[in-house]
């Protein structure tokens, strides 16, 4: 797909080579209980809460791959203002966490591993302890990186008192080689309608059937 201006000048049209994997991970923190009527020091809900917000905190290392860099040089060339400024500044230090957090915050999904909680589950009863708080932290995990990788880390972030269960292995495959045949018959397709359109390499954030495809050759 594409993105043309309302008076018909074209931005730029994508061409997706890679995609980031999807995977859920089980958070659980577990207690043995009591009623409500004479707390414990530690609760199972609290325990969980406290980790689900040092996630909310936690950013993953800035990463980058030939879709993403491609993407964003075009960009960095293209804006002449103040986010073209901070895709270049990225650009020129990928491994600066500064600026890839302030380039994360204005385009969020494209600079690394981003996990997120979606839903919780926690207790039995109004008046007891809860014997059990579980979370689910949803991944969208960068090429280059396994969920095996993710489950350590989020299980270093959280603290011993949260397990971190990986629900199923994520599809995680390479981007595809810039082959030039492609883009050529990408570009010919656009030439009726677009004949100037500039083609992008693009990782998408989301998931789509390209993983499984990608992954089998």
């Amino acid at each position: 797909g594409g993105s043309v201006f309302k008076d018909g000048r074209v931005e730029s049209f994508v061409l997706q080579i890679a995609e980031k994997g999807y995977a859920d991970y089980k958070l659980v923190a577990t207690n043995i209980g009591g009623h409500s009527s004479q707390p414990r020091p530690d609760n199972a809900i609290y325990a969980l809460a406290g980790a689900l917000k040092t996630l909310e905190e936690y950013r993953f290392k800035p990463m980058i791959n030939e879709a993403t860099r491609a993407f964003y040089q075009r960009v960095g060339e293209q804006d002449k203002g103040v986010y073209g400024e901070i895709v270049r500044n990225w650009l020129a230090d990928p491994d600066d966490r500064q600026n890839a957090d302030l380039l994360e915050s204005i385009d969020s999904g494209y600079t690394r591993t981003r996990c997120v909680a979606t839903m919780v589950d926690a207790g039995h009863a109004p008046n007891a302890l809860p014997q059990k708080a579980e979370a689910n932290v949803n991944c969208r995990i960068f090429p280059g990186t396994t969920g095996e990788d993710i489950r350590r880390e989020l299980q270093a972030i959280v603290g011993q008192e949260v397990t971190v269960e990986l629900r199923d292995p994520p599809v995680i495959a390479p981007p595809s080689p810039l082959r030039p045949d492609i883009i050529e018959a990408y570009t010919k397709a656009l030439a009726p309608r677009f004949p100037d359109a500039p083609v992008l390499p693009w990782m998408s954030a989301g998931a789509s059937d390209g993983a499984y495809t990608r992954a089998a050759g």
